[in-house]
């Protein structure tokens, strides 16, 4: 866009109210803005797996494979978690 027709844009434009239906549109569109943005970027931060179902998800594609020792740990860990029970 040129500047001539940026010009003549604001120029059409220059004295006129937004109404009442434009203020809407401008806040709807603020509105779903903001929800894209937090949806996107900042949602997924705060969305954590618990703990239990990580170890779970871990020892099931383990299976079948040669254990080693934090695997050790980590099944040492949940007998222990059982017997407070």
């Amino acid at each position: 866009m040129d500047p001539d027709d940026i010009e003549e844009l604001a120029m059409e434009f220059q004295g006129k109210t937004i109404g009442g239906w434009g203020l809407v549109q401008l806040a709807a569109g603020t509105g779903f803005a903001a929800y894209v943005m937090w949806a996107g970027v900042l949602m997924p931060g705060f969305c954590r797996v618990p703990l239990k179902l990580q170890e779970e998800a871990a020892l099931k594609m383990m299976k079948g494979t040669c254990l080693n020792m934090q695997d050790l740990q980590i099944m040492n860990k949940q007998e222990n978690e059982g017997e407070d029970d």
